[in-house]
């Protein structure tokens, strides 16, 4: 699914505006499991990506269990959007060192000798949040 314009921006800017992106992961069985990820970008115009330094928790739950949620929303401007879609581990080197690259020097500096993960999450539903419904092509939203 195409992202929407106005989600890119909130998604590009919500860590440097304190409002950071909540990960959604489920186990194999179910178990859920909700995390921040100071390194939620776009990636491209359908996927967005982050690195998994931690390799715990959701690591191990995107290995069973690709369905993810993320969550981004700024809450001084009271817009948003979830963004549902299968979660892969990007096993390109050149793919994988760009996400690195990107990431914010905060998370760099919590990850130094790069042995975290590129996460790639192919979008599939966008849904709307807050002033966001106002300006979302209802053509393009669906529940998950």
């Amino acid at each position: 699914m195409k992202l929407p314009p106005e989600a890119k921006g909130i998604l590009e800017t919500a860590y440097q505006r304190s409002y950071p992106c909540t990960l959604a992961t489920a186990s194999k069985d179910g178990k859920p499991d909700i995390g921040i990820k100071g390194s939620m970008m776009v990636f491209d115009g359908e996927s967005l990506e982050y690195w998994e330094r931690t390799k715990r928790a959701h690591l191990n739950n995107i290995l069973a269990n690709p369905n993810v949620a993320v969550i981004c929303w700024d809450g001084q401007e009271k817009t948003g959007y979830r963004f549902f879609g299968n979660a892969q581990i990007v096993e390109d080197s050149t793919v994988r060192d760009v996400v690195r690259e990107r990431v914010s020097e905060t998370e760099k500096k919590l990850d130094p000798d790069k042995q975290g993960l590129a996460i790639i999450i192919k979008v599939s539903t966008v849904i709307p949040l807050g002033k966001a419904r106002q300006t979302f092509k209802p053509e393009s939203a669906a529940s998950p």
